[in-house]
């Protein structure tokens, strides 16, 4: 009789430290790490020194540039984060692409505004200033709405979409769809800035219907008076997949 007892007691204790151990691996493998890559990314911002940053993110997977800008890739868990930086190392343009669309993390905007990863769409949270464009090749692809956003921003710019940084933007349509629509008019930026990009009318119904269906995965924030049109030709917004798809793991996760 105590033989028994004391083998239910026994079988009790392992089943409990089973549960516990079993409950301990799905909190850690589906909310700890999330909130621990969400503190993460808003610890940084524009205006941070280059070598902070490392000390949060780890070593870059990538770097490239010239001798005004510099570029800085970093592979997280569910995530690429590209920081461009100064010849002082000091990051003038910050930006994440979420890959995994569980992770859904609150990113702090300029002027007190938060966006929610892959909750958010360009309907709920683009300001309609058109960054599009599909390739019908293999040129990088993307659905970005942003730009200055004056004084209530900091007077920085931020862009919001998509990019393909995870493997490239699945849907056909929308290549169909923006190449019959065409750019009806082309916008080049506020207060001096040099920005040209394509003004597509967000209130025609199919672009209104894409842009209810685009989750936002993509953030980009620049430094204070740093204009996109200042960095590029060499950077896109959000890291690029035509250098990111050499990497040997890049087709087991991302597929292309």
């Amino acid at each position: 009789m105590v033989i028994a007892a004391a083998f239910a007691f026994a079988s009790g204790v392992q089943a409990t430290n089973w549960l516990i151990s079993q409950t301990n691996f799905y909190y850690q493998e589906n909310v700890a790490w999330k909130k621990h890559e969400e503190k993460i990314l808003n610890q940084l911002s524009p205006n941070m020194q280059l070598q902070y940053a490392e000390q949060i993110l780890g070593e870059p997977i990538f770097r490239d540039g010239g001798e005004k800008y510099k570029e800085y890739v970093f592979k997280r868990r569910a995530h690429w984060v590209q920081l461009v930086t100064d010849d002082n190392n000091k990051i003038q343009l910050y930006s994440i692409a979420i890959c995994d669309p569980s992770f859904q993390p609150k990113i702090k905007l300029p002027g007190e505004k938060t966006v929610q990863m892959n909750k958010d769409t360009l309907a709920t949270s683009g300001n309609k200033q058109t960054h599009y464009f599909i390739s019908g090749a293999t040129s990088n692809s993307y659905l970005i709405e942003g730009g200055y956003g004056a004084n209530p921003e900091n007077y920085q710019s931020t862009y919001l979409g998509t990019t393909d940084s995870c493997g490239g933007i699945h849907g056909e349509e929308y290549y169909v769809l923006l190449d019959r629509k065409k750019c009806p008019n082309s916008h080049l930026g506020v207060q001096g800035y040099s920005e040209d990009f394509c003004q597509y009318d967000t209130e025609d119904s199919e672009i209104s219907a894409m842009r209810k269906n685009i989750k936002i995965d993509t953030v980009a924030i620049t430094a204070p008076n740093v204009g996109i049109s200042d960095l590029r030709p060499r950077f896109q917004i959000g890291p690029d997949r035509i250098e990111l798809r050499v990497l040997p793991e890049y087709y087991k996760e991302y597929g292309r």
